[in-house]
């Protein structure tokens, strides 16, 4: 069997990965004020820019669905419209009379 580790243990671990992020954070917000920039706004630009791109992406996918869909939708009416398909129309006016075999 595996030894189960003691709840204390996981609760410091966690807390000591949690002020490493801390200091982290702190350390690139340090950077950003060093570079003249406003970490809130820095943040904000780049959770925007982020989603123009994932908004451009769908917008695309969506655009490319709908292509698809009136190609598919045009191949149909190709095959089921009598004007445009040349193998619907019948060969003579009427309807044949079946032939008597000799």
């Amino acid at each position: 069997m595996t030894a189960r580790p003691d709840p204390q243990e996981i609760i410091a671990a966690s807390e000591r990965l949690l002020a490493e992020a801390q200091q982290l954070i702190d350390q690139a917000d340090a950077k950003l004020r060093s570079d003249g920039l406003d970490p809130a706004k820095f943040l904000s630009t780049a959770a925007s820019e982020q989603a123009e791109k994932e908004g451009r992406a769908l917008f695309e996918a969506d655009m490319l669905a709908i292509e698809r869909e009136v190609e598919a939708e045009r191949m149909r009416l190709q095959f089921h419209n009598p004007q445009t398909n040349a193998a619907s129309k019948p060969v003579s006016g009427g309807v044949r009379r079946p032939r008597n075999m000799i």
